[in-house]
This record gives structure tokens, C-alpha cells and sequence, in this order.
């Protein structure tokens, strides 16, 4: 499956404002006057991750922290945002995590691409997350920790998360083009000993479409599933040609419509017709079709029909039943005469 690449790091550039990164570049006269610089930083400028050893002395350093704990699934969480940033809460999380945060998955929480404002990270925030088993949280750059300013705040919300082994990801940006699918994400840093934070590049390779392309993608596959509209052509030829006779409209039949032939259906009707005038032979007056004198009527209506189903004209059938009728008494007078005949010739006396 195809994978967008959503890279959620902030790019850094050297301002000298407050001193916290701040590049110098120089040359090196025997490395063939290549260039090089020399930074020098804050670990926590930029998107950054932070360890529990910042506020635990039992705590893990970047050198010591599980490697696993920097990569794995996701999910984004979008959550209400306010002018004064309003706080989030354990009802907050549900309603937007819906179901969808599992154990050892990345959260990442977001500010709602509609809201204004910020948010703030609370401690029973903090608890909805440890309690889901989340092994690490990425912080949209409006999501600040703590209720207040003070530093206590942010120590209390960030130590209950660091005692679960929960590294945090601050300063992330581009949260808006994520996807509500599961995606993988990364954020790895340094291995340095005995430093707790560092800058990170944060990548998430999403399956999904953005949120801001959701509408058009469903509205273009609502176009592919939609029947195709018939053109006046098909409904041309789909059209009945003849109207049902007045005597089947009155007998309560129901009108049958003959679509329009097609040309080459017509062409084979018109050879097939061809064919079997061709091999019916029609009676004429030298050779009528007779029947057996003593055929019933009823065969010689058998036979008119099988004359019928043959192709015979419906003149060439009453021809034949009109002989049948004249040869029967004929045959009978002959067959009266021969009679006598025999009677005649046995009463008459025998010549000696």
C-alpha cells in the first residue's frame, strides 16, 4: 500500500535572536579549503525528544533509552483548542481517540485544524495516556504542558509520564496532514550519553489522505460507483416499435414490445426464409395430396396442420381436403359396384 511521507519537524534556521542555535561556518586551510561549521544550541530548540532524565535521577539518557521506543504505529488525536489555551482532559482524549489507541502505539495530539488557540497538557491527561500503555507522545507545536506557566506544573505533568518510561516529542508541526488511519512514525535521536534531549526529525508515513482532501476523494469515488447514464442511442434502440392491438389490450393481455431488429438479425431471417422456401415443394393440379379413402376427419385435419407446420400455403391445404372429400364418394360407388359384380356372377348358373 502507497504511503505518504508527512515530515513533522520544524526546519531550523540560525537567527542569533536568543542565542539558542546559532551556526558559524568556516574554512579549514589543509582540507583543501572545504567548508565546515561549528553549531552551538539548546538540545531542546526545534522539534525535540526529552528522556526521563531530566526530572528523574534514576532516569534513562539518549544512550540508554530503548531504541524501540522512538518508532512504531500511530495515531493522531485532534483535540479543541481555545484563545488562552484551555486545558485538555481525560473526556477530551476519549472523544478523540475513539477507540483507536492501543497498547504500545505513538500518540500524537493535535490542535483541531479549525480551532484558534492552544491547549495544555494535563496531568490526568497525562494519566489517560500512561494508562493506555502509549510508549511515546508527540506534541503539536500549540500544545504546551501544564496548566500554568510555572515550571512545577510542567515537572508534575512530564515526571508522571517519564515514570511510565514515556519519552516526549515537543514542537511538532504539519499535525494537519495527517490522516485518522494508523500510520508508522519515527522520531530517533542521537545516541549521546548523559544528555536527556535532542532535536529530532519526526517523519510519519501515512496511509491516508489528508483531512483537506477526505471530501474530494469520497466525492470522486461516489462518481466511479455510480451507474453510467444511457445515451439517447442506446435509448433509441430500446425503444418498442409496434403498439399492442386493441383485441390484446381488451383480452387483458399484456402488451408485449418488439424491440427493433437488428440489420444482420434481419439478414439471417431473410437467408433462413430463403432456405426453407427452397426446400418445400409446393402441390400442383397433376399431383394433388390425397389421403387413404378411409382416413377419419380427423387426420385429414392432422394432416392439413402438418402442412401447415411444414410451410404449406393455407390454399394448398383446403386443395387437399378438397379432393379428400370428392375421391370419397367415388371410391365408395366403386366398391358398391364391384359388389353386384360378385353377387351377379354367383346366382348366375355355371355352363356345363
Amino acid at each position: 500500500m502507497a504511503r505518504r511521507i508527512v515530515d513533522l519537524t520544524q526546519p531550523l534556521a540560525p537567527d542569533g535572536s536568543d542565542g539558542s542555535f546559532s551556526v558559524r561556518e568556516y574554512e579549514r586551510p589543509r582540507s583543501g579549503h572545504g567548508v565546515f561549521h561549528r553549531v552551538d544550541m539548546e538540545t531542546t530548540v526545534g522539534t525535540h525528544v526529552v528522556t526521563s532524565r531530566r526530572y528523574l535521577a534514576s532516569g534513562y539518557s539518549l544512550s540508554e533509552a530503548p531504541i524501540d521506543r522512538f518508532f512504531g504505529e500511530g495515531v493522531v488525536l485532534r483535540l479543541p483548542a481555545a484563545n488562552g489555551a484551555i486545558e485538555i482532559t481525560q473526556m477530551d482524549l476519549d472523544e478523540a481517540a475513539g477507540g483507536r489507541v492501543r497498547r504500545d502505539d505513538i500518540a500524537v495530539l493535535a490542535v483541531d485544524p479549525e480551532s484558534t488557540g492552544s491547549a495544555k497538557l494535563s496531568v490526568f491527561a497525562s494519566q489517560w495516556l500512561w494508562d493506555k500503555g502509549v510508549k511515546m507522545l508527540v506534541l503539536d507545536e500549540r500544545i504546551t504542558i501544564g496548566s500554568s506557566p510555572s515550571w512545577n506544573e510542567e515537572r508534575t505533568v512530564l515526571t508522571s509520564l517519564f515514570a511510565n518510561e514515556i519519552p516526549v516529542v515537543r514542537g511538532a508541526t504539519n499535525t494537519d496532514q495527517l490522516s485518522d488511519k494508523r500510520f508508522a512514525v519515527m522520531a530517533i535521536p542521537m545516541r549521546i550519553e548523559g544528555v536527556e534531549a535532542w532535536p529530532v526529525r519526526v517523519i510519519a508515513l501515512d496511509p491516508g489522505e489528508p483531512p483537506s482532501a477526505e471530501p474530494v476523494a469520497a466525492e470522486v469515488a461516489e462518481a466511479a460507483a455510480a451507474p453510467p447514464e444511457a445515451s439517447t442511442d442506446d435509448a433509441s434502440e430500446a425503444a418498442p416499435t409496434e403498439a399492442p392491438d386493441a383485441e390484446s389490450a381488451a383480452g387483458g393481455e399484456p402488451p408485449v414490445a418488439t424491440a427493433a431488429a437488428a440489420p444482420e438479425e434481419t439478414a439471417t431471417a431473410s437467408a433462413e426464409s430463403d432456405e426453407e422456401g427452397e426446400e418445400t415443394t409446393t402441390p400442383t393440379a397433376e399431383q394433388p395430396a390425397t389421403a387413404p379413402a378411409d382416413a377419419e376427419p380427423e387426420t385429414i385435419e392432422a394432416t392439413a396442420s402438418d402442412a401447415d407446420d411444414d410451410g404449406a400455403t393455407p390454399e394448398v391445404t383446403e386443395a387437399r381436403a378438397d379432393d379428400d372429400q370428392e375421391s370419397k364418394p367415388k371410391q365408395a360407388e366403386a366398391k358398391a359396384a364391384d359388389e353386384v359384380s360378385d353377387e351377379e356372377s354367383e346366382s348366375s348358373p355355371r355352363s356345363e
